[in-house]
């Protein structure tokens, strides 16, 4: 499954965290991150994906546990960081073959 966020889930995670993308953006790389940062990033991005929103939200309630926080903030990261900065390996505007 990917993990994505589009604009519509970028406005999503910025209401239900109550940020713009730039501080979320700051918080996960900082490491200054809130739970509902890493949850609610992780839930947007399996839906951006293309995950069912039901079992999206089904999928980080019961896979995100407190203990495991620190193993899902660097996904969290990897996700914003796209969102924001774009993929590692994605050339902004450049045609898919």
């Amino acid at each position: 499954m990917a993990l994505r966020l589009g604009i519509g889930e970028i406005i999503q995670l910025e209401e239900a965290v109550g940020a713009p993308i730039a501080a979320i953006f700051m918080r996960i790389m900082s490491q200054a991150w809130g739970v509902k940062d890493v949850v609610e990033t992780l839930r947007l991005a399996l839906i951006g994906g293309g995950m069912a929103p039901p079992l999206a939200s089904a999928t980080v309630t019961r896979l995100v546990q407190p203990g495991w926080l620190d193993w899902y903030w660097p996904i969290a990261t990897e996700v914003v960081h796209a969102a924001v900065q774009g993929a590692p390996d994605d050339e902004a505007g450049e045609d898919e073959a």
